[in-house]
């Protein structure tokens, strides 16, 4: 088989079983004296520079990147030489011994205020990344990161003015809040999280916060976060287990997301789907949540209708079918709703 050494592949045989089996009953039968003895020291050092040479030692990297990182470096190198740094970080930390390392080596908080304070914005978003991968399905980094301040993202989010880095702060709290912690999610709810994500669903609020209304990607993880907090809302708040829900229902963000069910691209697979899991959960909170059903469905089938042309290329055609097919889950969910009243 191969294994990988410095970047490079080494060719190793497979093990000669038998060989092994003849050499230890050579060794072991008890028909003559044993020829090992102990090692020497010289030999002892030469095998320690040997493991060293061919071992990479990931944690000791670790450390000296954030010696490194977090130093003052000339201007004009600053950005270039720590983005660099971020980069390598980032491969570091898709492992979980390695996320660890990087809070046990003092090197968590630093990022955490390299993302909320720095001024390059290259380096804000490559820290985003880091932590991300960091904390994501880590509980114990996940942890870390809340007693370090990471609920700045918060306000953060509302800092940035470009819509790569709101879209990387809602990344880095989205990892951060996938969790079985319940402390992370109610510190979410309690610095206004909940308030951020249902702004997203408000036209006016919406269009002020990203000064665009194009904003499938966000919208696409605001929806996959209210999820995460819909499934866990009873936990979280056992005297109060709709509270979210009863949020969600004052924002009408159930009729802001059918509506853009129906004018979301082909392409747009997973925004649809959280959709229809925001709607799952939604039901089970209130069966009656729509109030005008009746006329939202006929809204939708006037649409569906006036767009019809007699001449279609395939696309057109395929963008029909996938509204029309958008309408039967949307009527499907109506008639669900009012069968069970």
């Amino acid at each position: 088989y191969q294994r990988r050494v410095h970047g490079d592949y080494c060719s190793r045989k497979m093990v000669d079983w038998n060989g092994l089996f003849k050499w230890s009953l050579q060794y072991q039968d008890g028909t003559k004296p044993s020829e090992f003895k102990a090692m020497s020291d010289k030999d002892k050092k030469w095998l320690e520079e040997a493991i060293k040479h061919y071992t990479f030692d990931e944690m000791k990297r670790v450390k000296e990147i954030n010696a490194i990182l977090y130093s003052t470096m000339p201007i004009e190198r600053e950005e270039e030489d720590k983005g660099k740094l971020l980069d390598e970080l980032f491969d570091f930390m898709e492992g979980i011994q390695n996320a660890e390392d990087l809070h046990l080596v003092g090197g968590l908080a630093p990022l955490i205020n390299m993302m909320l304070t720095n001024k390059y914005e290259s380096l804000r978003y490559k820290a985003g990344k880091v932590f991300t991968n960091a904390v994501q399905n880590n509980i114990k980094v996940q942890r870390w990161a809340l007693e370090n301040s990471a609920m700045g993202l918060i306000p953060q989010f509302y800092k940035e003015t470009s819509l790569l880095l709101k879209e990387q702060v809602l990344s880095s709290l989205s990892a951060l809040i996938r969790t079985v912690v319940p402390e992370v999610r109610l510190e979410f709810f309690k610095q206004n999280g909940l308030d951020l994500l249902l702004n997203m669903f408000i036209n006016t609020k919406r269009i002020i916060l990203l000064a665009t209304d194009n904003s499938i990607k966000l919208e696409t993880k605001c929806l996959s976060m209210l999820n995460e907090l819909l499934f866990t809302e009873k936990e979280m708040f056992p005297t109060s287990p709709y509270l979210i829900s009863q949020q969600i229902e004052k924002a009408k963000v159930v009729t802001a997301v059918i509506g853009k069910l129906l004018a979301a691209k082909i392409e747009d697979f997973f925004f649809q789907d959280k959709v229809h899991i925001l709607l799952d959960y939604m039901k089970s909170y209130k069966k009656d949540l729509i109030l005008a059903e009746g006329k939202i469905i006929q809204c939708f089938s006037d649409k569906l209708r006036d767009e019809s042309t007699i001449n279609k290329t395939f696309q057109e055609a395929m963008t029909e079918q996938a509204a029309k097919f958008k309408l039967l889950l949307i009527q499907n969910y109506f008639k669900k709703t009012i069968m069970i009243k």
